[in-house]
């Protein structure tokens, strides 16, 4: 019994684990060819579901402000791990993720503005 359910666990963690969509454009590869630098920006990011009675609406918007920033690092990181496997995509580099917030914030942009 002990056998069977280890194995029904370790199929399960193999096939969550294979998972590798992948989302872009169509035409990736068309506008790719046309860009050299790359900015990946912070995205809004919204709560939804149950709120407890002790949250605020202020540490709702600051919680999801830290983890728009937390998922931009999370994709530059991911990005820049699937382009070096991908040796025959087009070259292109990635602005850093502090410029990238630094141009914003010179520009008076906020997550919600973008």
């Amino acid at each position: 019994m002990r056998s069977v359910l280890l194995f029904i666990l370790s199929v399960s963690l193999v096939a969550c684990g294979t998972n590798r969509n992948v989302y872009k454009s169509s035409d990736f590869e068309a506008k790719a060819y046309r860009h050299k630098t790359v900015a990946i920006l912070p995205l809004k990011i919204t709560q939804t579901g149950h709120v407890s009675k002790k949250e605020t609406t202020e540490s709702i918007n600051a919680t999801n402000e830290k983890w728009a920033y937390v998922f931009q690092e999370s994709l530059l990181s991911y990005a820049l791990k699937h382009t070096s496997k991908n040796k025959k995509s087009p070259i292109i580099t990635f602005q850093s993720i502090q410029k990238t917030n630094a141009i914003l914030k010179e520009a008076g942009l906020s997550i919600d503005d973008m």
